[in-house]
């Protein structure tokens, strides 16, 4: 039988975890992978402007039989505290439209 463990919903939570090795390993795989895929680029804060906040989100991922599989975390903005026009001027949602889908559908087999 396998003991039920509850997702995580803050950062104290998962200190307090018996398997905060396991969280911590994920947020740093996490973190390597946004390092690795150059999500950001750091600069000076401009002054009287305050960093957008973010957060960890916590994913315990399992098999079927509800075995655990693999911990995930992420590391999200809380865009939510963005100002159009002074934060930001565009935005853009990376979804792929239902005409390319079934595009890529049709090519898939002539490739393999």
């Amino acid at each position: 039988m396998v003991a039920e463990e509850n997702e995580p919903f803050t950062f104290l939570e998962v200190i307090n975890s018996l398997n905060r090795k396991e969280w911590r390993d994920a947020m740093q795989e996490e973190l390597n992978s946004l390092n690795e895929n150059e999500t950001w680029v750091l600069v000076n804060l401009p002054q009287g402007r305050k960093p957008i906040e973010n957060r960890w989100a916590y994913k315990i991922k399992k098999i079927p039989d509800g075995e655990i599989q693999s911990y995930k975390a992420r590391l999200v903005a809380k865009g939510f505290y963005q100002n159009p026009g002074t934060d930001y001027n565009e935005t853009f949602s990376p979804v792929v439209r239902y005409k390319q889908k079934e595009l890529f559908l049709v090519l898939l087999p002539a490739k393999v």
